[in-house]
C-alpha cells in the first residue's frame, strides 16, 4: 500500500463528510462534535479551519485514494498533529 499527503482540496470535503457521517463512528470515536452530525457545522468548522493561516493541512491518500486527512495546528511551542483516517479495504 502506498501512503501519500497532499494539498488539502476543496473536493476532499465532501468524501470526508461522507467518512464522517459513517454509522460505526460514534461507537469507535472517543470524542464527537457537532460537526459529526450536522453539514452546516461541518462546513463552517472547515471554513474556519482552512482560513487559519498558521494550519497546516493535508489529504493523506492511501493508494490514490482519499483515507482522510492530517492536521498541523496550535501555538509554535505547542504544536499538535490531528491524523484522522478511515478503514480502507483496497484490492
Amino acid at each position: 500500500m502506498d501512503i501519500t499527503l497532499r494539498e488539502l482540496a476543496d473536493s476532499d470535503l465532501p468524501v470526508f463528510w461522507e467518512q464522517l457521517t459513517d454509522p460505526e463512528l460514534p461507537r469507535m470515536a472517543a470524542v464527537t462534535r457537532k460537526y459529526h452530525y450536522d453539514r452546516g457545522h461541518f462546513d463552517q468548522h472547515w471554513a474556519k479551519v482552512r482560513s487559519d493561516p498558521s494550519v497546516i493541512l493535508r489529504t493523506v491518500l492511501a493508494d490514490g485514494a482519499v483515507a482522510g486527512h492530517a492536521a498541523v495546528f496550535g501555538p509554535r511551542s505547542e504544536r499538535e498533529v490531528k491524523i484522522d483516517l478511515v478503514e480502507l479495504t483496497l484490492s
